[in-house]
């Protein structure tokens, strides 16, 4: 499981904050998929893309 995640992770790097009004809409979809919805990419997003990495790979999230 831990190369599944892993790739998962890799497969989204490069994934950043966009200061100002405008949002990373990548970013965006992941607190959409996780319920971890803060409506902009300007937040602590790490625990969501941990959370976001551990759905996609099937596994449970931490939801926090």
């Amino acid at each position: 499981m831990l190369g599944e995640t892993l790739k998962i992770a890799l497969g989204e790097l490069g994934q950043k904050e966009i200061r100002g009004a405008q949002h990373n809409e990548r970013i965006l979809e992941y607190q959409q998929m996780t319920g971890l919805d803060f409506g902009t990419d300007e937040v602590a997003w790490c625990s969501i893309f941990a959370n976001w990495v551990v759905q996609q790979a099937n596994l449970e999230m931490s939801n926090s």
